[in-house]
């Protein structure tokens, strides 16, 4: 809608904050394990699990 503002948001401290108030109150992340929690924790951060995947590219010229 026209007029409409939205807050800027840092998505990566959000979601460290909201995960260390939750080890805080007693979450063990190993016992609900999730393929997006992992994904998240193996890059480092939710910006870098977003992340394109580069491509690997070959190329091979013809033949004659």
């Amino acid at each position: 809608m026209d007029g409409q503002v939205g807050t800027p948001r840092d998505y990566d401290t959000m979601l460290a904050a909201v995960h260390q108030q939750a080890v805080r109150h007693g979450l063990d992340p190993s016992d609900r394990a999730t393929p997006t929690g992992d994904r998240i924790r193996e890059a480092g951060s939710l910006t870098a699990a977003a992340a394109p995947k580069p491509l690997s590219v070959s190329i091979t010229p013809p033949t004659r």
